[in-house]
C-alpha cells in the first residue's frame, strides 16, 4: 500500500523521494460535517465504522466534510453497510462550499468493492468534499429494500503548503 501511495503522489507531481510527502487521514474526528437533510454526520469521521447515517430510502443521499482549510485531496475511502453488493457514487470536491468539481465519479457502478472499502484516488485541492450515494441495487422496489449507508468516509491528503514545497 505504501508503495500505491508514493506511485500515485508521483503521478500527481508529489515528490516521491526521501522528502515524499506522506498522506494523512485529514477526515478523521472533525465536528464539522453534515449530510442530507441534517446538519452533523459525526459518526462518518470517528473511525469506528458504526453506522454514520441512514436518512432512509433517499437517493441521491450524501455526506459532506469540511476540512477546515484547504488541502491537496489525493485518495477517499468509502465504507458502505455491505461489502457484497454494489454502489454508484461521485465525490466532489470544493473550495468555498458552494461550487463543486468532480474527484471521482463512480455514477456507473455495478461492482461490489473487493476490499472493504471503495478506493478513489486523484488530485485536487479543497476544503470540503462530497460524498453522494447515487444508486444502490433494489432501491425502486416498494417497500424500497436498500437504503444508502455510509460506515465511515475517510479524505487522505496533505496541506496546500506541504503539496507546494514537494513538488519543487
Amino acid at each position: 500500500m505504501h508503495n500505491a501511495i508514493r506511485i500515485a503522489c508521483s503521478l500527481l507531481g508529489l515528490a516521491t523521494g526521501a522528502s515524499a510527502v506522506e498522506l494523512t487521514l485529514l477526515s478523521h474526528a472533525l465536528p464539522e460535517a453534515s449530510y442530507t437533510g441534517h446538519k452533523t454526520a459525526p459518526l462518518a469521521f470517528d473511525g469506528q465504522m458504526k453506522t454514520a447515517f441512514s436518512p432512509g430510502p433517499v437517493f441521491p443521499t450524501w455526506v459532506m466534510v469540511d476540512l477546515g482549510a484547504e488541502r491537496r485531496v489525493i485518495k477517499t475511502m468509502t465504507f458502505l453497510e455491505k461489502s457484497d453488493t454494489w454502489y454508484a457514487y461521485r465525490i466532489e470536491v470544493s473550495v468555498d462550499g458552494r461550487s463543486w468539481a468532480p474527484f471521482a465519479d463512480q455514477g456507473g457502478n455495478r461492482e461490489a468493492s473487493e476490499d472493504p472499502a471503495y478506493t478513489d484516488m486523484g488530485g485536487a485541492t479543497a476544503r470540503y468534499v462530497k460524498l453522494t450515494i447515487t444508486d444502490a441495487p433494489h432501491r425502486d422496489k416498494n417497500p424500497p429494500w436498500f437504503w444508502p449507508v455510509v460506515r465511515e468516509f475517510q479524505v487522505y491528503g496533505v496541506a496546500v503548503e506541504a503539496a507546494a514545497g514537494a513538488a519543487r
